[in-house]
């Protein structure tokens, strides 16, 4: 629900950026996006719960992603696909530095109070960056490209404890395929900046290929490992690549 909720954002985006200020935006993505997680940290029942996480915050993460983007192709002249790339790498990198702090708060604070503190940094890191857009006198005007999504980042910790992981194994495994994913959407623009854009599509669909075919052969919590980290770096990939190459045709 959270990531229909989050594509929903990111296409509604350029209609909210071409009529309200980038501030003015990440203020309110800021409001909502704490709402919908300190809505879910009191919850007394699941519909609450899937309220504040999953139809409140996506709205205005998907709306956020996309503002930063074009924000970055309104003001990167030189190098827009690595700059994409890098843009585009944010949205795992965030999953792979907050597992492990969310496998340590959780099992410290409580889930209660773990989304809670989530809630406060979502609310203070996107004020921040509504202040950095506004001292940077970035202006939006024209059409953005959203983001693809992959099971994988959402579903890794569950996938690997389906294949006999622990959970100390499927919190490091989120990590490492976070990680690879993040390496790869920079890549992906990367490669755009130096190779045909239908040679680097089809390559790195065969890595991901060859990540679904190695699972099927060893379906092993080790291999699941490694398997889904070269899926990830396929689609991590293809991600990289269609911002950077919408950024480029249009």
């Amino acid at each position: 629900l959270a990531t229909i909720t989050l594509t929903v954002g990111m296409n509604f985006a350029p209609w909210f950026y071409r009529r309200f200020s980038p501030f003015t935006l990440s203020v309110a993505c800021a409001s909502l996006g704490a709402a919908g997680l300190w809505l879910a940290a009191s919850a007394n029942s699941f519909a609450q719960f899937a309220l504040g996480y999953g139809v409140v915050v996506g709205p205005g993460a998907g709306i956020g992603f996309i503002l930063v983007q074009q924000a970055v192709n309104q003001t990167v002249l030189k190098r827009r696909g690595l700059a994409n790339g890098y843009v585009v790498s944010l949205y795992p990198l965030g999953a792979m530095i907050g597992a492990p702090i969310l496998g340590w708060a959780i099992g410290a604070f409580g889930v209660r109070a773990t989304l809670a503190g989530l809630g406060a940094t979502v609310l203070l890191s996107s004020v921040l960056c509504g202040v950095l857009l506004r001292a940077a006198r970035i202006g939006t005007h024209d059409e953005s490209a959203p983001a693809a999504g992959l099971m994988v980042m959402s579903q890794a910790a569950g996938i690997v404890q389906a294949y006999g992981g622990h959970t100390a194994i499927a919190i490091g495994a989120t990590t490492v395929i976070m990680a690879a994913v993040g390496a790869a959407r920079i890549a992906g623009g990367w490669l755009v900046d130096h190779f045909a854009i239908p040679h680097v599509g089809v390559g790195c669909q065969l890595v991901s290929l060859a990540g679904a075919l190695t699972l099927t052969i060893w379906p092993t919590p080790l291999v699941a490992v490694v398997a889904l980290s070269m899926i990830g770096v396929g689609y991590g990939v293809i991600s990289g690549l269609t911002a950077a190459a919408i950024a480029r045709y249009w």
